[in-house]
């Protein structure tokens, strides 16, 4: 839900109308326990930076999906792809690429982590970046479950 939320928001932005954002859904509900606000915060950086890295137009990927006991989302765009000097870097406070504050993936880093994930990133063959979240599927019912529903394939 919280992802579906954020796509549908940037969806909605008309800065971003020129993006063709393609949603690909694991079939069944992927719980996992945490704040949806932050999540939610997490999510929408991501979205932003890919869709701002294709000032011209261009298309994002998002999926989510199992991977044993891991809920795993992955957005990839189809920009210029991060120098690979700038790789090692990138979630560090105040660094940046394209001249902002430096501080939208140093934050979104440490979102995953007090979710006990892990985010990665790498370049993508014929250009662009994929980042790579994973979280621990809740098991627990106690838990606050975040899930995200799937419908099927989304645009």
């Amino acid at each position: 839900e919280v992802l579906d939320e954020t796509v549908g928001f940037v969806r909605s932005n008309p800065s971003f109308r020129q993006i063709d954002l393609v949603v690909r859904k694991c079939e069944g509900e992927l719980r996992i326990s945490g704040n949806s606000v932050t999540l939610g915060q997490l999510f929408l950086n991501l979205l932003i930076n890919a869709c701002q890295v294709q000032p011209d137009g261009g298309q994002v990927q998002i999926a989510s999906l199992r991977e044993q006991e891991h809920a795993v989302v992955l957005v990839a765009d189809c920009g210029p792809g991060i120098p690979i000097e700038s790789l090692p870097k990138l979630f560090e406070p105040f660094f940046s690429t394209r001249g902002s504050t430096g501080l939208g993936l140093f934050v979104c880093h440490g979102i995953v982590e007090e979710h006990r994930g892990k985010i990665t990133v790498q370049n993508r063959l014929g250009g662009g970046a994929l980042f790579h979240l994973e979280f621990p599927i809740e098991i627990e019912e106690e838990s606050y479950p975040i899930t995200m529903k799937s419908a099927g394939n989304t645009q």
